[in-house]
């Protein structure tokens, strides 16, 4: 079997209104798709996040591509690790490449369409390729987002109203833009709005300095907080610059031995050596490790398995209907990142068919084969940017 084609392509959809996270407002809906075809006629798809969408598929196509042509597919990890040494140094070493979010957002949508390749090729889910059994996963409710004008109220009232239609038992919401007594107002309006059975995670989007993370968890533990997600930033900076304090390999760990609340983390950490900091130091109890935004599935199964010997649990940030194959085979796969698709991620239903539903609280995972997913051709063709497509 013999890659013989490689396409890309980007959407990007107006959030209304726009969707606030603590550190910046969400404009737009947006995904990179890969493509990948052999001349078996296996087709595999993958999506890459975090990067410019146009720099993402320009590297993929200028870059990669001259990489992956007429190679098997099947030898995944041969060609991650011919990726990633093209410009990020030593596999299994932390990135040495000053650009480096580009070009392992591009790995990391390949990777996926390579391991989509792999199960099909099976006749296999990826989740069963894996050794795992498709199941439904709990899935919580990621809300509460900041929108200019809203309420606390209204937005209780909104992110109540979605969290009923579905059955979510499980909820995160935002703070950290306005400083510490705003955080701790908006966490004590949810929680008197969804009452005390519902599980409640904060996400504070890296915004505070470590003084700011620390009083503010330590206020919050009353509140019963399932995680404080990403406190502050994984680099020191702002206030944090010069503190004799800061250890930058071990500073969430320092927190997590001073607050009840389990601190959760991972979705910007870029290479699995930056993860193991976070992992073999005590640092947090939930990993949050996209595989969209760096690595792929290949580095996905390095990162839990040492999560697993750490008691760590795995809830990975965003792009469910990626992750919930991944998390549905691991043995320490814990719950989903879900959304308001309408609000939050208006292409996500109708780009990809077979997008995974949300039933009682828990996401369905798809059997398969490969990811359960193809890509809606007339919906891309129709509201996307077709940069190498067709």
């Amino acid at each position: 079997m013999k890659i013989v084609k490689i396409e890309t392509a980007w959407i990007s959809i107006p959030c209304n209104p726009p969707q606030g996270v603590s550190s910046m407002t969400i404009q737009a809906s947006t995904d990179t798709i890969c493509r990948i075809t052999t001349d078996e006629g296996i087709v595999g798809i993958g999506e890459g996040r975090g990067a410019a969408q146009p720099e993402i598929c320009r590297t993929i196509m200028e870059e990669y591509s001259p990489l992956l042509l007429g190679e098997n597919p099947l030898y995944s990890q041969e060609l991650w690790n011919r990726m990633y040494s093209y410009k990020l140094g030593v596999p299994g070493r932390p990135p040495e490449w000053k650009d480096l979010r580009r070009y392992q957002v591009a790995l990391a949508a390949v990777d996926l369409a390579l391991w989509d390749i792999r199960a099909r090729a099976q006749n296999l889910s990826v989740c069963e390729l894996l050794g795992g059994k498709p199941k439904a996963m709990p899935a919580y409710l990621s809300k509460a987002f900041y929108v200019d004008g809203q309420s606390h109220e209204e937005m209780c009232d909104e992110a109540l109203t979605e969290m009923k239609r579905d059955g979510f038992t499980h909820m995160k919401m935002r703070v950290g833009r306005y400083g510490f007594r705003d955080a701790i107002e908006r966490i004590e309006a949810v929680r008197k709005a969804i009452g005390p059975d519902i599980k409640l995670a904060v996400d504070v989007n890296e915004m505070f300095d470590y003084e700011t993370a620390l009083q503010t968890c330590r206020a919050a533990e009353p509140y019963d907080l399932m995680w404080m997600e990403e406190p502050f930033h994984r680099y020191p900076r702002g206030n944090d610059i010069g503190n004799p304090n800061y250890d930058r390999d071990n500073f969430s760990g320092i927190l997590s031995r001073q607050t009840s609340i389990p601190l959760s983390a991972g979705e910007h950490h870029y290479g699995y050596a930056e993860c193991f900091r976070l992992i073999t130091r005590g640092c947090i109890r939930y990993m949050q490790y996209d595989v969209t935004k760096d690595g792929g599935v290949t580095a996905w199964l390095k990162v839990s398995a040492a999560c697993e010997q750490a008691g760590i649990l795995m809830a990975p940030h965003h792009v469910p209907h990626f992750h919930i194959m991944l998390n549905a085979a691991v043995p320490n796969g814990f719950i989903m990142e879900c959304y308001d698709n309408k609000r939050q991620h208006p292409a996500w239903p109708h780009l990809f068919d077979g997008f995974p539903t949300v039933k009682n609280g828990m996401m369905d995972c798809p059997k398969g084969p490969g990811w359960g997913m193809s890509v809606n051709e007339d919906f891309l063709r129709k509201h996307g940017h077709l940069y190498a497509w067709g």
